[in-house]
């Protein structure tokens, strides 16, 4: 049987929050606003869960920015790509769940050509079997089609069964579990989502949960 892994991206495979606090440093620098602003940026951001035009509205009109909230998005999506990094044992240890026989899939919310570029350019591309993207494919997690699209593309099916890694208890947990996966938590202590039991297992990294599927769980 053809074993199936599913990642979910930001904060999973990569460190979204890192990217984030270099892109409000080169923001705010650019524009002369401070440290302060800095912060402000990185909170107001909502761990990237808040509406991406509402969010850059409110960053213009809170600064009295001239650009318009469509082109600070605009620039935002073409400049994150550069500063998210994956790990290098993170990468090898895809390539390694691959050579011992699985399919290995992202499955991500968020613009196509934002996450699209950040798959691309921290070497996740080369590593994993298919890539869906919720705005390239019209639905996003926890819906459990974008699962089925993702498991599709890496050659399988859900019926098959399979796992689902990710740190959002809604969008990954429930949304895997609602799917028929089993899934992997990275997090702590993990808050049950709408009432459904919690993941199967909780590691601290991908890097873990990437060992655990290898070495058997």
């Amino acid at each position: 049987m053809q074993r199936l892994a599913l990642f979910d991206l930001d904060n999973t495979l990569v460190d979204r929050q890192l990217a984030l606090s270099a892109w409000a440093m080169e923001f705010a620098d650019d524009r002369g606003l401070g440290r302060e602003a800095v912060r402000w940026l990185i909170a107001a951001d909502g761990q990237g869960l808040r509406a991406r035009d509402q969010f850059f509205r409110e960053v213009r009109e809170h600064f009295g920015l001239a650009q318009c909230a469509g082109e600070l998005w605009a620039g935002f999506r073409a400049r994150m790509p550069d500063l998210v990094r994956c790990e290098p044992e993170v990468l090898e240890g895809l390539s390694q769940l691959r050579a011992s026989g699985w399919r290995v899939g992202i499955v991500s919310n968020g613009m196509a050509d934002n996450q699209l570029a950040k798959i691309q350019r921290s070497g996740l591309g080369e590593r994993v079997d298919a890539c869906c993207v919720s705005g390239e494919v019209g639905v996003r997690k926890p819906d459990v089609r974008i699962f089925q699209l993702a498991a599709e593309r890496c050659g399988t099916a859900l019926g098959a069964g399979g796992w689902m890694v990710g740190d959002d208890p809604e969008h990954d947990i429930a949304g895997g579990r609602a799917a028929g996966l089993r899934t992997v938590w990275i997090g702590g202590q993990l808050v049950r989502p709408r009432g459904e039991p919690p993941a199967e297992r909780t590691v601290p990294s991908a890097l873990a949960a990437i060992r655990l599927l290898r070495d058997g769980f």
